[in-house]
């Protein structure tokens, strides 16, 4: 009889296949933060946009809330920026590089500051001058890891 139920068992399964007990990993990230003036007061109410650093491209946009608080659900894993525009669409905040991993929550705090470049010309050299900078930093870790020299 053992033998039977064993053989049932074993051909149930054959046929429908095993039930899969393993949770797959989310495939995403989120970001969420509050956006504000230099001064403390919340940027309510204007445009958050989220742009990749290695494309460029604009991966979202939302908007903020009374209080300045801002949230990208379902962001891919990468780095970005965060732009934070007003009514007319200019950029009066930016992030630094944001990186997001799949399965977690970046919390960003952006607070404007005075504004050195402005006009169309503002958000492209942003992100070049970001990209530039994170791109030093990984070449300075690089160095230090003391495999930067095969001489040694």
């Amino acid at each position: 009889m053992r033998r039977i139920a064993t053989f049932v068992l074993t051909a149930a399964l054959s046929i429908y296949g095993m039930p899969s007990l393993a949770v797959a990993a989310p495939q995403s990230g989120a970001i969420t933060g509050v956006a504000q003036s230099s001064s403390g007061a919340p940027f309510a109410n204007h445009t958050a946009r989220l742009r990749s650093v290695n494309t460029g491209e604009l991966a979202a946009t939302t908007s903020t809330g009374p209080l300045g608080n801002f949230e990208f659900p379902g962001v891919r894993a990468g780095s970005y920026v965060i732009e934070v525009t007003d009514l007319s669409g200019r950029v009066v905040a930016t992030s630094g590089i944001t990186a997001v991993v799949n399965g977690g929550v970046v919390v960003a705090q952006i607070t404007a500051v005075a504004p050195i470049v402005g006009g169309a010309l503002a958000t492209p050299l942003l992100i070049m001058l970001l990209a530039g900078s994170a791109a030093g930093a990984v070449g300075i870790y690089s160095a230090g890891k003391g495999e930067a020299s095969p001489s040694r």
